[in-house]
């Protein structure tokens, strides 16, 4: 009887865990390419009305049922959510996942339509090529190694970058370092975990030599005092809005800065570096030049503005212009398609053995 007391909503909990049979066909497998995902795959949408279902809630209204009730429908529960739960979550991500690439390949082909530009063409022939061949739902390889292709959508769009394409850009320039024998001497190019680390509090900083959050600083701190190293250039976040970079130069004794927009060096940032400098035994550095950077005049490119600050000073890349700003996120997309491709195969040989 206690049964019947129960909301509907628990008595027919087989009917929401369970997507219908027919559901399952609907699953595309992982390695499936983007294009035809976008394409070709029909997929179910859900009911936007149980989303809003409370089923704590409803069980905190009621009284506690007796143990063997309660065992059971915990029993029940359990194995529907063990034997259902990852079905829906795989079919929700593909749903999720076409839209967003739906987007980006509008926005693609959009660049390709709207520009007379040969070098743009030639990106987004490239990208369309990629979507034909890479997974849907694969683990990347390479500098955005701790991504998946799922995550790729949004790096095509008008939009800001997150940190983790920040990151898998900064790997990218990373990796291109350790292939020139004079940079990799002297040069090193980190990722946002450096300047998150440099904003500790105080107290933190006051565990400097023992606090296990400074170890790759002290590592850093300890190659620049020693010599082994002149440069170390990292991106960092402003008001949780911007994207721009610092470089610390151990040789002349000097931080530099670059910034699309040009807006004030942050001082807070400024005096962590040198405070870290301090615990290496350095004097306080100068304040040096501005470094050459284009000007965006939008309030999305940030991200791509400032990695292209970062080659322009190693390699001489021609700057950021408001004119290439596709062209340059689509060519750092197609590097992170390159350098996927090539670990994939890479592991593909080492992992192939003759029989």
């Amino acid at each position: 009887d206690l049964v019947l007391r129960f909301p509907p909503v628990l008595q027919d909990h087989h009917h929401l865990l369970t997507p219908p049979p027919h559901f399952a066909s609907f699953i595309p497998l992982p390695d499936l390419s983007i294009s035809a995902l976008v394409n070709f795959t029909v997929l179910p949408g859900f009911d936007p009305t149980l989303a809003g279902v409370d089923v704590h809630r409803n069980f905190l209204e009621r009284s506690i049922p007796p143990l063997a009730l309660s065992s059971r429908l915990l029993d029940e529960l359990n194995q529907a959510l063990l034997d259902r739960a990852k079905q829906f979550a795989v079919l929700g991500h593909a749903v999720a996942s076409k839209e967003k690439w739906l987007m980006a390949c509008h926005w693609l082909a959009q660049r390709g339509l709207d520009s007379a530009d040969e070098e743009l063409s030639l990106a987004v022939n490239e990208t369309s090529c990629a979507l034909q061949t890479l997974g849907w739902n694969m683990d990347l390889w390479g500098p955005a190694a701790f991504l998946q292709t799922s995550d790729l959508a949004d790096f095509l769009a008008s939009t800001p970058m997150k940190g983790h394409f920040v990151d898998a850009m900064v790997n990218g320039i990373s990796h291109q370092i350790q292939l020139d024998s004079q940079l990799r001497k002297s040069t090193i190019v980190e990722e946002l975990t450096f300047a998150s680390t440099l904003r500790y509090d105080s107290k933190q900083w006051s565990q400097y030599m023992f606090d296990r959050g400074f170890t790759r600083l002290c590592q850093l701190g300890d190659l620049l005092s020693n010599g082994e190293l002149d440069h170390i250039i990292f991106p960092i976040n402003i008001n949780g809005a911007h994207w721009t970079v610092f470089l610390v130069d151990a040789k002349v004794g000097e931080i530099c800065y670059g910034d699309s927009l040009d807006w004030p060096w942050p001082k807070t940032d400024v005096d962590h570096i040198q405070q870290w400098l301090h615990e290496h035994g350095f004097r306080t550095f100068l304040k040096g030049t501005i470094l050459s950077h284009g000007r965006q005049q939008d309030a999305y490119s940030c991200a791509i503005a400032m990695i292209n600050t970062i080659c322009h000073k190693l390699y001489g890349t021609p700057l950021f212009t408001n004119e290439k700003r596709d062209l340059l996120r689509i060519q750092e997309l197609i590097f992170l398609f390159r350098a996927h491709f090539s670990e994939d195969e890479s592991k593909a040989a080492s992992d192939y053995s003759p029989s």
